[in-house]
């Protein structure tokens, strides 16, 4: 990540990428980095890190990759959200909730249902799922922008604890104690990096 980001972690006492990217130990990079890495349950680490992970492993050796995302607005229940890789767009959703309505070769795809990664696989091409799972990442961060993060003192005074991922298992969550100052401003726009080879950005209006 750029030099002038804090270091990405948010909350004390939150399990890192390690014991996801441990799993991947031992298996080819065809293996590592298959679309159904994405499916795996991500509540013992740290569920965005293990994304850009296998992102990563998934581009090793190629000529290097860069996505650019923006969400707009960042939270509501209308969306819509654009994804350019390498500069050339590829994915424009339109969302009521989690559900994009436009266009239609995606319509009635819910984002956040839990066969989401399942349909890529059987519907849609490889290079087209792998961003579709990037766009949804961020369409799921995007809604951290209008939340004061350094206002809450632990993770379970944020959200609902549903386990979704590492920091909402309700163990976790109780003992969480926020990392102040380590979010960027509301409103600014922020990206992230993933380097040596592949490069992956997202952009919203906060994190």
């Amino acid at each position: 990540m750029p030099g002038d980001r804090p270091a990405y972690r948010r909350w004390t006492g939150v399990a890192t990428v390690r014991p996801g990217v441990a799993g991947l130990a031992g298996r080819t990079l065809a293996e590592a980095g298959g679309l159904k890495r994405w499916a795996a349950d991500r509540s013992g680490h740290c569920t965005h890190m293990l994304d850009l992970a296998l992102l990563a492993v998934r581009h090793a050796g190629g000529p290097g990759l860069e996505y650019e995302i923006v969400v707009r607005p960042s939270a509501g229940r209308r969306r819509a959200a654009w994804l350019r890789r390498d500069g050339d767009a590829l994915l424009a959703w339109r969302l009521d909730g989690t559900t994009v309505t436009d266009p239609p070769s995606w319509s009635g795809v819910d984002i956040a249902a839990g066969g989401f990664v399942a349909l890529l696989r059987k519907d849609f091409p490889g290079d087209v799922a792998e961003a579709a799972i990037v766009l949804r990442r961020a369409c799921h961060i995007a809604g951290g922008d209008v939340l004061d993060l350094d206002g809450v003192a632990v993770a379970g005074d944020v959200a609902v604890l549903d386990g979704s991922c590492h920091t909402l298992v309700p163990a976790v969550a109780a003992r969480a104690r926020r990392i102040r100052g380590s979010s960027i401003e509301p409103g600014t726009p922020c990206r992230s990096y993933v380097s040596s080879p592949t490069s992956a950005s997202g952009e919203h209006h906060g994190e």
